[in-house]
């Protein structure tokens, strides 16, 4: 079972221009190779190939590039770009190798949709937590000039905010909790380039994949807190809906992250229907 958080970074070194060359003239072929760069966004996750330099005008971009991908003039930046692959599906090729149940919270429900939807061969069913499915990216803030992006990716750290954001993720939570949860949950705002990184997924207009949500064709099983003041339980209902294939259970008396909040509750649902008996579940309703 493999999950995916809304954590992921793009990994990449700079390929040196001579070890190009020295590829093409031996084999005509390129090694794989990893390529990291100071975009960090959310679910941008990528393995880079090496290129050469003998591509065709008409370049077929993967779908969740950017659409400015197009207007990349470079001949050797377009075959690049186009044999971009998210990092999952190469750690999956070499290491799992059969498919998976792939488990998704919030917004890293939305990177499996995306995910299941792209590489269906590598999943075998889709465990998806209060998803976030059907956000708009970040909607008027891409417009935001930089500077006011600056001023609120600085807020979004900030320790008053951090904790009222605990508050609205759980249903009941003590203060010690609270203490702990905002610790955790910002620390990844303190790493370098964390702000740049922020500030360039908020102008590119976000993650989207609610219209891929239709063409999802795994076994799913939807998990919802009923108190979710984060994403409403309304879309539990539609996201079961739109998924030929799913089963719905909400937990009662619990916020936007019930694996954290009720974690042997959801463990034991989630075994149920990998057992194919998710109508036999017990009753959490207490």
């Amino acid at each position: 079972m493999a999950s995916i958080s809304a954590a992921n970074n793009i990994i990449v070194e700079k390929l040196p221009r001579t070890d190009r060359k020295s590829s093409i003239s031996k084999s005509g072929r390129h090694t794989r190779r990893c390529f990291y760069g100071r975009n960090r966004s959310r679910f941008s996750s990528i393995t880079l190939c090496a290129v050469s330099e003998d591509t065709t005008k008409d370049v077929e971009f993967p779908p969740f590039l950017p659409s400015e991908v197009k207007n990349v003039k470079d001949l050797a930046a377009r075959e690049m770009a186009r044999r971009i692959q998210r990092l999952p599906v190469q750690f999956w090729r070499t290491y799992i190798q059969r498919p998976m149940v792939l488990v998704g919270a919030s917004l890293g429900a939305a990177a499996a949709i995306d995910f299941a939807v792209l590489y269906p061969e590598s999943v075998s069913s889709l465990v998806l937590i209060d998803a976030s499915a059907y956000a708009e990216g970040t909607g008027n803030m891409a417009k935001f000039p930089k500077f006011l992006a600056y001023a609120g990716v600085s807020l979004l750290k900030s320790i008053p905010l951090r904790s009222y954001a605990n508050l609205l993720a759980f249903h009941s939570i003590s203060t010690s909790r609270i203490i702990d949860s905002m610790n955790v949950g910002r620390l990844h705002c303190l790493l370098p380039h964390w702000e740049e990184a922020t500030i360039d997924f908020m102008r590119s207009g976000g993650y989207k994949v609610a219209t891929r949500v239709k063409e999802v064709q795994k076994k799913t099983l939807v998990i919802w807190g009923e108190n979710d003041k984060i994403v409403s339980k309304e879309y539990a209902q539609r996201l079961q809906n739109d998924i030929q294939e799913s089963k719905l259970q909400y937990i009662s008396e619990c916020g936007h992250i019930p694996h954290v909040e009720k974690p042997d509750i959801v463990a034991n649902i989630i075994i149920e229907f990998l057992k194919g008996k998710h109508a036999k579940c017990l009753d959490h309703e207490t």
